[in-house]
């Protein structure tokens, strides 16, 4: 339940800023837009599980009856190349509604952390009545 509460939150956070309409690739049908957000924001979860699990160093001091401890703590991660997180390959063969818009079969397409321009899909409906060209 947590992950379900962890992934949508950040799914929320994540769309606020991503360039692509969420709608639209919703229309696409469920399994095809839980793969496609998987594939996105895992290296966004990835950097969080790594930034979260930082040491913290707090006292083991006991408190005095009503007493606080109140202190800035700073955490600083590494997360290493950053290049191989910035894109991930989408291949139309694992989607079942989603194909390039210039008939290729695979294309690196941005994740949450990085940024590829001119990227073109349509998103059918499963029933095949609604047909959308967008951007990613």
């Amino acid at each position: 339940m947590k992950r379900i509460v962890f992934t949508l939150s950040l799914l929320c956070a994540c769309s606020l800023t991503a360039q692509i309409n969420l709608n639209d690739l919703l229309a696409a049908g469920i399994e095809d837009a839980q793969r496609y957000t998987t594939d996105y924001l895992d290296p966004a979860a990835e950097a969080v599980v790594y930034g979260v699990t930082g040491n913290w160093a707090n006292t083991a001091e006991v408190k005095p009856l009503g007493g606080i401890e109140i202190s800035i703590i700073g955490n600083l991660t590494f997360y290493g190349n950053l290049d191989d997180k910035q894109q991930f390959i989408l291949d139309t063969a694992d989607y079942q509604n989603i194909q390039f818009v210039d008939g290729s079969t695979s294309k690196p397409v941005a994740s949450a952390l990085g940024d590829i321009e001119d990227v073109f899909v349509v998103v059918e409906d499963e029933n095949g009545l609604f047909s959308q060209a967008f951007e990613l």
